[in-house]
C-alpha cells in the first residue's frame, strides 16, 4: 500500500460518503462484508450510521474504501487477491 492511501487510512469517511464510494466502484454491502469478514448487516449499520467500526477493523475498513476510491467506476474486479479472496487488508 502506497503512504498516501496509509494517510488517507488513518481518517474513516462519513457512513454516507462510505456508502456512495462502495456504490461507485458498483460493490455489495455483502461484497465489503465478506471482505472484511464481518455480517452484511453490519455493512449497513455503518454505512447508515448506526455504528462504525472499531480498532484494526475499522483502519481495515478505512484502507478498503481508500483503495475503491482509486479505481475507476464500477471496476470492482481489480479487489480480486490471486488466490481470490478479496482485497488485502
Amino acid at each position: 500500500m502506497s503512504i498516501d492511501l496509509d494517510v488517507a487510512a488513518e481518517k474513516l469517511v462519513e457512513p454516507s460518503v462510505a456508502r456512495q464510494i462502495r456504490q461507485r466502484a458498483g460493490l455489495t454491502q455483502g461484497r465489503i462484508a465478506a471482505e472484511l469478514d464481518v455480517w452484511p448487516h453490519t455493512v449497513q449499520r455503518w454505512e447508515s450510521g448506526v455504528s462504525s467500526p472499531r480498532g484494526g477493523l475499522r483502519l481495515r475498513y478505512a484502507r478498503l474504501l481508500a483503495q475503491l476510491t482509486d479505481l475507476p467506476q464500477k471496476d470492482s474486479r481489480a479487489l480480486a487477491r490471486p488466490e481470490g479472496r478479496g482485497v488485502a487488508a
